[in-house]
């Protein structure tokens, strides 16, 4: 149903630029947005992080996504290196299979 957030999967060993560039894709391809990542539960593959894009109205407007790794202890820090972008979401995922804080951001729409 058009409605329902879309889920997707990404293995354990995907590094942090195939999952923004995977990401960016889909949202460009779609009226919908990341709206969370999360880790899986290991499965016959190995690890496995989980992304959640959810749909918007038609027509509706927003920046490219962008993802950072987080060194431990730092999440504010990364959020006043990335202004002007926007901050939507902070998790820890598998990014080459360690478990990694990641914080998410919008850039803002050209003016």
């Amino acid at each position: 149903m058009a409605d329902e957030p879309d889920k997707i999967e990404y293995p354990g060993s995907a590094t942090l630029e195939d999952i923004e560039n995977d990401l960016t894709v889909k949202e460009n391809n779609r009226t919908e947005n990341l709206t969370a990542l999360e880790i899986l539960p290991d499965d016959n593959s190995g690890h496995r992080s989980g992304a959640t894009l959810t749909p918007l109205p038609f027509g509706t407007e927003f920046g490219q996504l962008v993802l950072v790794a987080v060194p431990a202890g730092k999440l504010e820090d990364v959020k006043k290196a990335q202004k002007p972008n926007t901050f939507i979401l902070s998790a820890t995922i598998w990014i080459e299979n360690k478990q990694t804080e990641v914080a998410a951001f919008r850039k803002p729409l050209p003016a």
